[in-house]
């Protein structure tokens, strides 16, 4: 329980953070703002909830620096988080787009399942 409240509790504060600091650098002209998202989906066996927030945490005009955090719940008591830091360059190979992302998903099932799983990847665009 202190491990998600834990976890909570950072993925808010950076949340604030990086909102605070994009809403000067909107002024000065940045390339890459916050994005928050709901989704309600209805179904005939499920009910689902969705929330994700993507903010900026630095960025110059060819890198960023990012925080992507997603939760999910359902009505049949399932839920799921996501917390990822990642990185993106457009000037390290011309005409690409090469970043680094690790994610931390813990998931809890109806069955008093819960899963955590962290993992890291490259990426090229």
């Amino acid at each position: 329980m202190k491990k998600k409240l834990l976890l909570t509790s950072s993925i808010i504060a950076l949340s604030c953070v990086s909102f605070n600091n994009s809403s000067g650098e909107r002024e000065s002209g940045s390339k890459w703002h916050p994005n928050a998202r709901i989704n309600l989906k209805t179904g005939t066996q499920r009910n689902l909830g969705q929330i994700g927030i993507l903010s900026p945490l630095g960025q110059d005009d060819v890198s960023l620096l990012f925080m992507d955090a997603r939760f999910m719940r359902d009505s049949q008591k399932n839920m799921e988080g996501n917390f990822g830091l990642g990185y993106r360059s457009l000037n390290i190979i011309p005409d690409k787009i090469l970043g680094i992302y690790g994610f931390f998903d813990d998931r809890y099932s109806k069955h008093r399942n819960l899963v955590s799983s962290p993992y890291r990847r490259v990426m090229s665009l």
